[in-house]
């Protein structure tokens, strides 16, 4: 397959299938390609034929708990955590994290809270892993990240937050229902958190939409709030 090709991908080679399974049901951070051709490759993808082969693998897919429930303020400073970490030749705590992403004005306590939402989501996405000596460590894939251009990180991300289980879920069940996604917020966070967490729910939604062909906005337009 062309890597410059855009549209609709009506059918995944088995090499293909074998990679979005490894990322967005195993959660692996190494797949069967080599990272650039795996984000050239998932930069056009349909997010319909992703979808179609999370559901052919339903029985594995982690299952949704309150960590895996991403929190995020801003996706572009996501985008400068994988330039920090590329950037810097140690590994970072993530208080040092947080106070390049939003300066010295700041608390160390509200340092660490912003480095650590947005290293989570950069793993969540498979371009960190998180460590026991909890520092930074950048992936393969997260190198391969860092020299896509703004644009295109951004066509990336949206079709890899598949990749949340929340998500993952609401769509299986909008395939024959109604989802209400505060209420299936509600089943794993407190009130509270849910409010938090509902408008980082919500961008989601919406870049699935801007990517979506006339299948995938069938389920979305059954996901409400």
């Amino acid at each position: 397959m062309n890597n410059g090709q855009k549209g609709h991908l009506e059918m995944f080679c088995e090499k293909e299938k074998q990679a979005v399974c490894d990322v967005f049901v195993k959660h692996h951070v190494d797949t069967c390609m080599d990272p650039l051709e795996f984000l050239g490759f998932i930069q056009y993808a349909s997010t319909t034929d992703i979808f179609h082969v999370i559901r052919e693998c339903k029985d594995d897919l982690v299952p949704v708990q309150p960590g895996n429930i991403p929190q995020l303020s801003e996706v572009k400073d996501m985008f400068r955590t994988v330039t920090i970490l590329n950037d810097c030749e140690t590994a970072l705590d993530m208080t040092t994290l947080g106070y390049y992403l939003i300066g010295s004005d700041r608390s160390a306590e509200a340092q660490r809270k912003y480095g650590e939402t947005h290293y989570n989501f950069a793993c969540q996405l498979g371009f960190a892993i998180k460590h026991k000596d909890r520092r930074t460590h950048l992936t393969d894939l997260g190198t391969a990240f860092y020299f896509k251009t703004d644009t295109e990180k951004m066509d990336i991300t949206k079709r890899l937050i598949l990749e949340v289980p929340l998500l993952q879920q609401s769509l299986l069940k909008a395939e024959t229902q109604f989802v209400n996604m505060v209420e299936e917020l509600g089943k794993y966070l407190s009130p509270s958190t849910v409010q938090r967490r509902r408008s980082n729910m919500h961008n989601m939604l919406r870049w699935l939409e801007e990517t979506a062909d006339v299948e995938m906005m069938d389920l979305l337009f059954k996901i409400r709030w």
